[in-house]
Parts: structure tokens; sequence; C-alpha cells
């Protein structure tokens, strides 16, 4: 996996994550965390067992309903805002990792924990 330092060699940002899985709610992940995460989150929607690092999202069989399910999953669990079409724009996984860790170190997580969808949907609203 490519580097997710930050600028210059300087250490990269955490990124607080409202309820990642096997996380407590508010602890802060490394970088190097939230790509774990970010690759176990695109291996598992794109139905993959093994570490296809190489090939793109569409050379895999990513297609708009996975996309979908990448970046739903991706804000639920680590908060972080991204687009369906990021996938295209950057369609390796080495790519969307630091696409994903760069958007979530610039950005401060939705506050109410999980992502603005589902804190719409919650019952407790």
């Amino acid at each position: 996996m490519a580097s997710l330092g930050g600028p210059s060699g300087a250490p990269a940002a955490p990124i607080v994550c409202p309820r990642a899985y096997g996380v407590p709610a508010g602890r802060a992940l490394s970088p190097r965390e939230a790509g774990e995460r970010v690759g176990e989150i695109w291996r598992s929607a794109l139905g993959l067992s093994g570490d296809e690092t190489d090939a793109t999202f569409g050379e895999l069989g990513g297609r708009a309903i996975a996309a979908v399910r990448i970046v739903a999953r991706i804000e639920d669990d680590l908060g972080i805002r991204v687009k369906a079409s990021d996938l295209y724009g950057h369609p390796r996984l080495d790519s969307f990792t630091r696409h994903v860790v760069a958007a979530g170190q610039a950005v401060r997580p939705w506050p109410y924990g999980g992502s603005t969808i589902s804190a719409w949907l919650s019952p407790t609203c």
C-alpha cells in the first residue's frame, strides 16, 4: 500500500470515527488503520477474498451499486463523505484509499454519529 503520511513526510493527522466497527465512538484512527478499513470495505462490496490491489474498480466487476455500497459504508463506518464517482476518478484501491484518507483529514466527522442519512432515518430523531 502507498504511504499515507502527511506532506513532506510529516505525520498524518488522525481520523476521528463516529462509530467504526470495533472502534469506540470518537476514537481517532491512524491513516493506516483507516486505509485498512477502506480496503476491507472495498473487498467486501466487490466480493473479493484475495488481495487484488492492482486491478481497477471496473476490472474487478465494480458497478454503480457496488460504488454506492462502498461510499455509504465508508460514511457510516468512518464518518468520511466521498462520492460514488470518486471510485471512477480513483479506480485503484491504493489511489482511492489515499483519496478517502485525505478527505477524512480535511473535514470533521458528522457530529451526531454515523452518516447524515442514518441520522435522519434513526428512530430517535
